[in-house]
């Protein structure tokens, strides 16, 4: 009876990425309706930074609490349906005290490291190591590459990296999402997976922001 209790009680904790995604976005919605623009934008922002927060500090830590996580992603969008080339972007300056960055310490080891070694010294940005992308409007920055240190840097709150600044609006027309998977508007396919449905919803979320600063309303 105990190993039953234990294990209904542990399910409950089980994610799914389409469920979660939907209930958020329901929440959201009826968390919106009847307000006016001003309100919606500032509920809209709300839960925009309880979700990039929850984010962050979810990746931050899952390394400690498990030594066998590992994300192996190439890309977080589908950046191929930008009209325009990324490779052309121009190159800003991130604070890690003040942005949402994004980075996924996969090696407990390096991560221990750091986080000593940033624990005594100032964090210090590698031009030929540290490789990020900002994402307009989102505001928020993923780490492509230097992840261990910038990781480090993050929760120390110090420092600040150099990052791709791409704007992901045109996708808002291109793409949608069901949090598990990007699909093309025009034709319903299957693009890739979404490496976490909060991204999903952040995506989301800019996307209700964009439309109520276009149109003024729902």
């Amino acid at each position: 009876m105990f190993k039953k209790f234990l294990k209904k009680k542990t399910n409950v904790f089980v994610v799914d990425p389409k469920r979660e995604f939907t209930f958020a976005i329901d929440f959201i919605q009826k968390a919106i309706e009847d307000e006016d623009k001003e309100n919606k934008a500032k509920i809209l922002s709300f839960v925009e930074g309880l979700v990039k927060e929850d984010l962050r500090s979810d990746i931050l830590t899952k390394i400690i609490y498990n030594p066998n996580n590992m994300l192996n992603r190439t890309s977080w969008f589908p950046l191929g349906y930008l009209d325009y080339d990324i490779s052309q972007v121009p190159i800003i300056k991130v604070d890690l005290s003040t942005t949402c960055v994004i980075a996924y310490p996969w090696n407990s080891e390096r991560y221990k490291k750091m986080i000593k070694t940033l624990s005594k010294e100032d964090f210090k940005y590698y031009k030929i190591n540290h490789f990020a992308e900002y994402y307009v409007p989102l505001d928020i920055c993923f780490v492509t590459n230097g992840h261990h240190s910038i990781a480090a840097g993050c929760g120390y709150k110090k420092g600040w990296i150099e990052a791709k600044e791409i704007d992901i609006t045109p996708l808002f027309e291109k793409i949608y999402t069901d949090g598990q998977n990007w699909y093309e508007s025009a034709t319903g396919k299957l693009i890739f997976d979404v490496p976490d449905f909060r991204i999903a919803l952040l995506f989301e979320i800019a996307k209700m922001k964009y439309e109520l600063q276009k149109n003024f309303q729902f």
